[in-house]
């Protein structure tokens, strides 16, 4: 992941650049990107759920894409945010924690 983080954060700063140039804001433009491709997840389930085996694996496939696409702008988000290139751990901990927890406690 931490390799992943770094070369991210190149790319942000690539997009920062030119942001400033254009003068547009930077968290707007990478939150709009994340959901966009929460979207897309969204489409290549509902896709994968509705198809005939068949297509399946290429839906499959097309799932795990997007899913990757949605977690490089979700730790650009992250990046972006935090102004750091490694992930906090301590914080990572606890929130997964929070999360383990509330999925225990749904009942979805």
């Amino acid at each position: 992941m931490q390799k992943y983080l770094e070369r991210i954060t190149e790319v942000l700063k690539k997009q920062t650049v030119r942001a400033v140039r254009e003068d547009r804001n930077l968290f707007d433009i990478r939150l709009k990107r994340t959901v966009e491709e929460l979207g897309e997840v969204s489409r290549a389930e509902r896709n994968l759920a509705n198809t005939h085996r068949s297509e399946a694996q290429d839906n499959k496939k097309q799932l795990i894409e997007e899913t990757i696409d949605l977690v490089i702008c979700s730790l650009s988000l992250y990046a972006a945010c935090s102004g750091r290139t490694y992930m906090d751990d301590e914080l990572f901990e606890e929130k997964l924690k929070k999360w383990e927890k509330n999925i225990e406690l749904s009942r979805d």
